[in-house]
């Protein structure tokens, strides 16, 4: 879109973009992330089959799709022969690398899934230098994916969030630039936040000037009395060394 809101025409058809990735049922679409040079990533997961695979997708800033990423502007991957796998969030490293925060289920019926990092190079190929053929696993959990988000620092390290061990818990963890957890960041690699009166949700992470972390989201809870779900937003400010940043007035 221009900066005023119009759609911009010169961009895909009429200013849109539509892309069929799937041959069974939807695709679907979690995350977008812009290269440097203005190409356009984008994440989430295709029905290729009963379940949703782990999709990447390329677009040059004109809406056509990047002929010179992965498969002809598309990467589809079933990640650990698994039961269903999505991509929910995007950075782009320094030197073009891209990380994809994501999941996949490990049991029929959506149950265990495991929070991963990818790292594709700029071709779209994943980087065997990192983590274990280009994959890394974290946590896993019923509901370990949701929400997840990603964030590099400027010494290279990465920040990745997500749901874990139960609908009402979410992690925040920390790995070197070769996928290794940082075992100097909280307690050995990672922290982990529990809200026990309903469900947490991870949405962003963002960074401060003095290396200190931001993390928001959603936190939503059943009233007792109401029988409703009740919403709210949340925000956790961390120290670098990822401990909570107690503020003297709050």
């Amino acid at each position: 879109m221009h900066p005023d809101g119009r759609l911009d025409r010169n961009f895909g058809s009429s200013g849109s973009v539509l892309t069929r990735v799937g041959t069974v049922s939807e695709d679907h679409a979690n995350a977008v992330a812009l290269q440097p040079d203005g190409k356009i990533l984008v994440t989430g997961y295709s029905h290729t089959r009963y379940a949703g695979d782990f999709t990447v997708l390329r677009y040059k800033n004109s809406g056509r799709l990047d002929k010179s990423f992965a498969s002809s502007g598309t990467l589809v991957n079933q990640l650990m022969n698994s039961y269903g796998s999505t991509g929910t969030s995007l950075a782009v490293q320094r030197d073009g690398h891209i990380l994809v925060g994501g999941s996949f289920v490990k049991e029929k019926h959506y149950k265990n899934n495991e929070l991963i990092v990818a790292r594709l190079t700029p071709s779209g190929d994943f980087d065997d230098s990192f983590g274990d053929q280009g994959l890394v696993r974290l946590f896993s959990g019923k509901w370990g994916s949701k929400g997840s988000s990603i964030a590099v620092q400027g010494d290279g390290k990465i920040l990745v969030s997500g749901r874990s061990r139960g609908q009402g818990s979410f992690i925040l963890t920390r790995l070197l630039s070769n996928g290794q957890p940082d075992i100097s960041f909280a307690n050995k690699g990672y922290v982990q936040f529990d809200f026990s009166e309903g469900d947490i949700y991870p949405k962003n992470i963002k960074l401060l000037k003095n290396g200190e972390i931001l993390v928001s989201g959603l936190i939503t809870y059943r009233a007792c009395l109401a029988k409703k779900a009740i919403g709210a937003l949340f925000l956790l400010r961390l120290t670098a060394d990822g401990k909570l940043n107690y503020l003297p007035n709050g």
